[in-house]
């Protein structure tokens, strides 16, 4: 329902080599595409439409 489209700025590599070592990807977002069915007529996102969730920790979710 909701996508950004991106510019990579800067790849970041946390611990190379080390266990748990990751990349830190940071973006600037040029555009955000929103389904139509989620825009109120004041231009606004309904949020009961939308039904996002989060990650929370390990295999934990949550809804927002």
């Amino acid at each position: 329902p909701v996508a950004y489209e991106c510019r990579t700025r800067q790849v970041l590599r946390l611990a190379p080599g080390a266990p748990g070592g990751a990349n830190l990807v940071v973006g600037e977002v040029v555009h955000v595409y929103v389904d139509d069915r989620l825009v109120s007529e004041r231009f606004e996102i309904d949020a009961d439409r939308l039904a996002a969730f989060g990650r929370m920790g390990g295999i934990e979710y949550c809804r927002t």
